[in-house]
Formats: structure tokens, sequence, C-alpha cells
């Protein structure tokens, strides 16, 4: 995922982790978050402050860009696939193989809401 201004790319691999790039010079600058399994879903919130990662653990991570501080999201029981921030970044969405999406509050890391009726991955 390319940040809202275009100038780092964060990645999310079988390894685990969860790493910010410079685009212009493809220079590794930070590893981020380092979780259970691999990293499928990766996105930056709008405003560049936090980072969102997620993956085969059913678990989720983001990351504060400024205090550095590493919250873990309580995981889904299946394989995160999806994941979003909300247009005023208060929120993150993550969704799993098992069709069940989560609400989450940024500020707390705490579950606010969980979607279910899919009957499938979202």
């Amino acid at each position: 995922a390319y940040s809202p201004d275009n100038t780092r790319i964060l990645t999310g691999s079988n390894d685990g982790t969860a790493r910010i790039w410079d685009a212009t010079t493809g220079q590794q600058l930070h590893q981020v978050i380092d979780l259970i399994g691999t990293i499928d879903a990766v996105a930056y919130s709008r405003d560049s402050a936090r980072v969102l990662a997620a993956g085969s653990s059913g678990i989720g991570g983001f990351l504060h860009a400024t205090t550095g501080q590493l919250h873990q999201l309580a995981h889904h029981s299946n394989w995160i696939n999806g994941i979003a921030w909300s247009l005023d970044n208060t929120r993150m969405l993550t969704a799993d193989e098992n069709g069940t999406a989560r609400v989450w509050d940024v500020t707390t890391g705490q579950q606010l809401h969980q979607l279910t009726g899919h009957n499938r991955a979202i």
C-alpha cells in the first residue's frame, strides 16, 4: 500500500512482518509490525498517522506512526483477508474468510461492532 502522500510503501509478508519503504529509493525505513503468520492485508490511514496489518493468524495490529505504539486487535477465528480505514481515521474494519467483519475504535483498539451474515469470505 502506498502512503497517501506517495512517499512511502507499506508491505506485508509471509514472514509475519510489515515494513515501510521509501517509495523513491526503495530503501527500507522501518519494520513496523511483527505478527504470527502471513500478513496479507496492509493499509495506511488517510492521514498517514497509522498503519494496519492483518493476515493468516486472524490477528490484526495497528501502529501509531507518531508514538510507535503497537496495538494488537483481538483476533478473528479465521484468516483476515480485508482491512480498511474510515474516512475520518477514527475506525478500522477487518474482514475474514468466514464472512465476519469487525469494526474497531482507533483510540482504544476495542471492537465496536461484529458484522455477521455473509456465508463466505468478505
